[in-house]
């Protein structure tokens, strides 16, 4: 049964098997007279129909090895705690219009019973985060800007410095967003005395500080109420990102870093 796998052969001209299919191509099943005894022979093998779901993968050709280098700064990380430090970083954007989104709500079918995402008439504002996450202790770090460019990615990287002390060893993990090649940036990080690695291009299931930004989407800014007031949204987001300036091993369960015991 391993050819359910596979796509069914180009002559069959279907993208995906079918009961039929099954019953006519496949040697294990091509005894059976009905559809329904197919059905039942691949329930008890434990197939069932199931839904599809989107796989990306990176076209990287150093993928391997890109990764194999992360994974190694990270258990050095974990090992010797007290000397160094490996941070995942990253940039988002927050809108001042409402992400939309399900929340609880009555239960009706016409529209005066559906939760509704409040637009302002005024532009749609956004405000710019460069985080980083630390891959031991949960603690979030970040700067917000009207824009992220080169000297605000500069002044972040003084900013985690200042933050972990002089005497740190510091492995800073970040995409391939052009600005993060820039001289000023990577010269920058030289003067701080943080390593760059750079994660796999067009990979950014890689990077584990974009479930905080999925949080801080789902928890302020999907379905919020203050699209009128910039200001508000603005200092809840501050108030979100500022709660983990702290060991938060509640936030590295939550992106999947914690350790099993």
């Amino acid at each position: 049964m391993d050819q359910i796998h596979q796509p069914p052969p180009p002559e069959t001209g279907h993208s995906r098997w079918t009961l039929a299919l099954l019953q006519q191509l496949s040697q294990p099943l091509s005894g059976l007279t009905s559809l329904s005894g197919v059905y039942r022979r691949l329930k008890r093998g434990r197939i069932s129909w199931k839904r599809g779901r989107l796989h990306v993968t990176s076209p990287d050709p150093a993928y391997p090895s890109k990764m194999a280098a992360i994974q190694a700064v990270v258990a050095l990380a974990r090992t010797h705690p007290e000397q160094i430090s490996v941070l995942y970083s990253d940039e988002t954007t927050c809108h001042r219009q409402p992400f939309l989104g399900a929340c609880w709500h009555e239960q009706g079918a016409d529209g005066a019973h559906q939760p509704t995402a409040d637009q302002s008439a005024t532009a749609n504002n956004v405000r710019r985060v460069v985080g980083s996450l630390d891959v031991v202790t949960g603690q979030l770090l970040y700067r917000a800007n009207s824009k992220i460019g080169v000297s605000q990615l500069c002044a972040f990287l003084k900013q985690v410095r200042k933050a972990y002390g002089p005497a740190r060893r510091l492995i800073l993990i970040w995409d391939n967003w052009p600005i993060h090649y820039y001289d000023n940036v990577v010269q920058t990080a030289q003067e701080q005395r943080i390593e760059l690695l750079y994660l796999p291009t067009y990979a950014p299931w890689t990077n584990p500080i974009e479930k905080v930004w999925r949080k801080l989407k789902q928890e302020i800014l999907c379905m919020h109420k203050s699209s009128q007031d910039w200001q508000r949204l603005k200092e809840a987001v501050h108030t979100f990102l500022k709660s983990y300036d702290r060991p938060a091993p509640d936030l590295l369960r939550y992106v999947g870093l914690a350790q099993v015991a």
